[in-house]
């Protein structure tokens, strides 16, 4: 996200690596907001999300919660910041 790039947070699964579910969050420094966008689904969609938080300090969290992956798909966000 450096130098105003986009960046894709994403995971990719298939057969040999089965995964029931994934959370993962990622926080950005003090006063630094970005913009987010799913990638390999549109939401709303039951079983993948994308929330935007702040935690204790101010700082701005944006967490991925999916579950029920096909295999041979990738799923995650972009973000890059405003």
């Amino acid at each position: 996200m450096r130098d105003r790039i986009a960046d894709d947070f994403t995971f990719r699964f298939s057969n040999l690596m089965p995964v029931q579910a994934v959370e993962y969050s990622v926080v950005l420094p003090a006063k630094v907001d970005a913009y987010h966008a799913a990638i390999g689904f549109r939401e709303p969609v039951e079983n993948l999300s994308i929330t935007v938080g702040e935690d204790p300090e101010e700082r701005k969290v944006f967490t991925f919660r999916g579950c029920g992956f096909p295999s041979k798909t990738t799923v995650g966000m972009r973000l890059e910041i405003k």
